[in-house]
């Protein structure tokens, strides 16, 4: 069982890495001259926006919702001016 997961595993990275050298092949290399900076932005942007969205993932699974939100500012929000007179709502 551990071999077709190990398979598996390595026949979905080899395909995302197929994809994403195309990708860059045809978006980067094909369209800007070799060493200059829109090869190297796009390079990095080929790299770094893969990376990015994996560590999204991992990271929403990761972190407790809770510990991941920031607090609320003090003053704002709608408990802070519930009941208030200045609201002018009446109620």
């Amino acid at each position: 069982m551990l071999v077709v997961v190990l398979l598996v595993v390595v026949v979905i990275v080899a395909l995302l890495a197929g994809v994403h050298w195309y990708v860059w092949r045809r978006l980067v290399r094909d369209t800007t001259a070799p060493g200059g900076a829109a090869r190297r932005a796009g390079t990095t942007a080929v790299w770094v926006l893969p990376l990015l969205s994996v560590g999204a993932l991992v990271s929403g699974r990761a972190i407790r919702p809770a510990s991941a939100r920031a607090p609320p500012a003090s003053g704002s929000g709608a408990g802070a001016r519930a009941g208030s007179v200045e609201s002018g709502s009446g109620f």
